[in-house]
């Protein structure tokens, strides 16, 4: 978030493209703006973030309904995501030896 003020305005607000360049690569023909957008030469705009935002929302939302409603699924989604996701940490450092030593949890 800006420290100026008056603050940049976000991606999504009335004058969003007014926001401080933070990264220009004219070679590349894109700037990123401080409000996350991407400004590219031929003046159309990417706002990752703001979809990124409503994707972690919706899941987050998801989710609370899930645990809701399937509480039992819900523990299995997270148990999984907790598992793939340290199958990418070990992955990413080179302990697959490690990985293979350790049973894997519910799984026979």
């Amino acid at each position: 978030m800006c420290q100026h003020q008056p603050r940049c305005p976000q991606s999504w607000e009335p004058g969003g493209l007014a926001a401080r360049i933070v990264a220009d690569q004219p070679e590349q023909g894109w700037s990123l703006l401080r409000n996350d957008a991407v400004l590219f030469e031929d003046e159309s705009v990417a706002i990752a973030s703001v979809a990124a935002r409503r994707a972690r929302e919706n899941r987050d939302y998801v989710r609370t309904l899930l645990a809701r409603k399937q509480p039992e699924f819900a523990r299995a989604l997270i148990s999984a995501e907790q598992e793939l996701a340290f199958q990418a940490v070990a992955c990413r450092s080179g302990s697959r030896i490690a990985r293979a030593a350790a049973p894997m949890s519910g799984r026979q």
